[in-house]
């Protein structure tokens, strides 16, 4: 009896020893395969020169005769900025809140990978994601959105690559000219518009921890939909530029409690002279073609006196509404008459 239970628990080791060999086997043939793949995605980077340089005012922009801009022809709600004009305050707040050892690892943050999986582990579900603010860029502009492995090997190596190509100062501006922060917008400055109708170099501090705390999951923390979520965000938002010493607690407690306050902006088009626009919109695609007029960035100055427009909008709207009372006032008269005879 003893031999048999002995006999057993032979096998039943010898079964766990197999397991664990086929697990540490099998680990090692995806790490060589991975390797494999990394090292030919390497040699077969794309042409990073395209995003060098590249045209900052990708929008065509119409001018009144008084100088005031009265249109904009955009592919979509994508305003690029230089780098230059991006102020710091925003740049800190992004870099603390997306990648804060930017400026320190060259395409690929081992720490922050093994932090995220460390905190999806303790969480049961992917509560953190790994990627540099290098690998969101590469992954806008030459990849897909798919996840799966052959994608995030090359997601790493074109890192590497980029990060060889551009300066630190180009790559954030690619990606703080594109990063999507809902409401339509594309980059900081069409979301500086888009939520507060401000230039970014107008904004202040709670308004650019608001629009750092988008990036996560702009819909979710958007605070057009739900502000108290977006005020959870921008308070972390401000606690990690304190940690990360871009701000003192005093500091991010001020801004914590400044009032915010969102705009809804109109169509710019539609604002002061539509039909015109319109007219000037057609001209340009017919001489130019749309492509070349939504993307070459094209300046127009028109003969269009603003102040002209909107005093003319103001008679044909009050006249209109005059219009309108008079005959719903012979309406009511002839209605209460009707009803007198009656």
């Amino acid at each position: 009896m003893e031999e048999q239970i002995h006999i057993r628990e032979r096998g039943k080791k010898g079964w766990t020893f197999y397991v664990i060999y086929s697990l540490i086997l099998s680990g090692l043939v995806l790490l060589i395969f991975g390797g494999l793949l990394f090292f030919y995605y390497s040699h077969r980077l794309p042409d990073f020169s395209s995003l060098k340089g590249g045209n900052l005012n990708a929008y065509s922009i119409i001018y009144s005769e008084e100088d005031e801009v009265i249109g904009k022809f955009l592919m979509d709600n994508r305003i690029p900025i230089s780098y230059e004009q991006i102020p710091k305050p925003l740049v800190n707040a992004f870099i603390a809140a997306e990648d804060a050892d930017f400026f320190q690892h060259k395409g690929v943050d081992y720490k922050g990978i093994l932090r995220a999986m460390f905190k999806n582990f303790l969480a049961g579900r992917i509560v953190q994601g790994g990627s540099t603010i290098t690998q969101q860029v590469t992954k806008t502009f030459f990849l897909t959105p798919k996840r799966s492995l052959t994608r995030k090997l090359k997601e790493v190596a074109y890192a590497f690559g980029l990060e060889q190509n551009l300066t630190k100062e180009e790559i954030l501006a690619l990606y703080l000219n594109n990063i999507y922060l809902g409401n339509g917008a594309y980059g900081v400055e069409a979301a500086a518009d888009s939520y507060f109708n401000k230039r970014v170099e107008q904004l202040n501090l709670a308004e650019v921890a608001m629009m750092a705390g988008l990036v996560k999951a702009p819909s979710r923390y958007s605070p057009l939909l739900n502000f108290q979520r977006a005020k959870e965000r921008q308070r972390y938002v401000l606690k990690r530029m304190v940690e990360e010493q871009y701000l003192s607690p005093p500091q991010a407690q001020a801004a914590e409690q400044l009032p915010l306050v969102f705009t809804r902006t109109s169509d710019l088009n539609g604002a002061i002279a539509p039909h015109l626009i319109d007219m000037v919109r057609k001209f340009l695609y017919q001489n130019y073609g749309s492509d070349f007029v939504l993307q070459a960035g094209l300046t127009v100055w028109t003969t269009i006196e603003s102040g002209f427009q909107k005093a003319a909008r103001e008679a044909v709207e009050n006249g209109t509404r005059a219009v309108y009372l008079r005959h719903l006032y012979t309406v009511i008269l002839v209605i209460l008459g009707c009803n007198f005879r009656g």
